[in-house]
């Protein structure tokens, strides 16, 4: 997202009365509409995936609704230049919905068409009033009802199927790139449960461009038009399941309440002290706390290439044992000893005939903030070291 400052006077402009509520009405976007609203509110919000996203409280003049943008997205908020007051325009985005039905617009691209000023208009603030019917349409939970019975349990999907599914986002990797020789792009997939069980799910291209700023690690969300496939294990080796969803530019996403009974599901953790008895070269997911973060280092690679690497240790009620991060996960490493973190799909290693973990392209690693891992942060700070 680039928000583009226009050079010299700024060129006239009026806010687009009406849209916000059309908006919230509609939970849909006119494909010709580029409105132009002003910035009430800024928050910064980091997610569990330890990406900040950037929360406007945006106006029309006459109602509000809120905004989302990534970091990446939002560097201009970081250079002070998109402000409180100011006003924008938006020339792309598109409408989600989030967990309270309300609408909220993510903005992938805007223009800056006036630095900060009073507050335009008098503008009714609809999420401060949970009683107001005038947002939202009386058929809305008739709607998502009628949605939801077509949900299909993650144990039940089939290959080559397009499946609506409820899950929650177990862990997700940052926004990547890559190139071939059929072209480049951007990915991330995630790994999604259920209390039936749990599957891997990739976002390429536009989809993935649309949806990185959605997606939170944490999350529970309604899927649709999730397209299935064999796990090509070329390209995805180290992906346990034979089953995955692609995302593709068809997919709609929506959050929704979580439910108990997927915290057992997506749970796979094991004791430290059982890696000894476990084959060498299975994936492994560990929780624990971060006892030790080594400083960055390379080696050199067979081929004569240079390599960062960064040892850590993880350690539970059981034992601890080390975690290798290779390339560019060692280098871009920003967790700090004594946080407790869940990390999954690691290769299991050995080195002088003790186990250890390896970070891998399908590995994540993240903050645990689960009532079991503040249990442990208690006896960590009380254990003898």
């Amino acid at each position: 997202l680039q928000f583009l400052y226009f050079i010299g006077m700024p060129p006239a402009w009026s806010l687009s009365s009406g849209i916000c509520l059309l908006f919230l009405n509609n939970g849909e976007a006119d494909d010709q509409a580029s409105p132009v609203l002003q910035v009430i509110e800024i928050k910064i919000q980091k997610g569990r995936d330890g990406v900040n996203r950037f929360r406007l409280l945006l106006s029309d003049g006459e109602s509000m609704i809120y905004g989302l943008c990534t970091e990446e997205a939002g560097e201009d908020v970081y250079d002070n230049r998109i402000e409180k007051g100011c006003v924008i325009q938006l020339t792309g985005f598109f409408v989600t919905t989030a967990v309270n039905k309300k609408a909220v617009l993510v903005i992938t691209a805007a223009q800056l068409r006036s630095p900060a000023l009073s507050i335009v208009g008098n503008p009714h603030n609809p999420f401060v009033d949970e009683h107001s019917s005038s947002a939202y349409p009386a058929n809305a939970n008739r709607n998502t009802q009628k949605r939801d019975s077509y949900i299909t349990k993650i144990s039940k999907l089939e290959f080559g199927g397009k499946y609506t599914i409820k899950a929650k986002v177990v862990s997700r990797i940052a926004l990547r790139t890559w190139s071939n020789a059929k072209g480049e792009g951007v990915y991330f997939w995630v790994e999604l449960a259920d209390a039936s069980g749990t599957v891997r799910g990739t976002f390429f291209r536009e989809a993935a461009s649309k949806w990185s700023p959605v997606v939170e690690e944490g999350k529970t969300y309604v899927f649709t038009a999730c397209q299935t496939k064999a796990t090509d294990k070329v390209y995805a080796a180290d992906v346990m399941s034979d089953i995955e969803i692609v995302f593709s530019n068809a997919t709609a996403i929506r959050e929704v309440e979580g439910d108990e009974d997927v915290a057992a599901a997506a749970s796979r953790a094991v004791p430290i002290v059982s890696l000894r008895t476990l084959l060498k070269g299975s994936k492994i997911d560990v929780s624990g706390v971060l006892s030790k973060v080594g400083p960055l280092g390379e080696i050199r690679t067979r081929t004569n290439d240079e390599l960062a690497k960064r040892s850590l240790e993880v350690t539970d009620r059981t034992g601890t044992v080390e975690l290798i991060l290779w390339g560019v996960d060692a280098v871009s490493f920003t967790h700090q000893a004594g946080e407790p973190i869940v990390a999954k799909e690691l290769k299991l290693g050995e080195f002088n005939n003790a186990p250890n973990l390896s970070f891998t392209r399908s590995s994540s690693l993240n903050i645990d903030k689960s009532p079991e891992a503040a249990a442990l942060l208690q006896w960590w700070a009380a254990a003898p070291r």
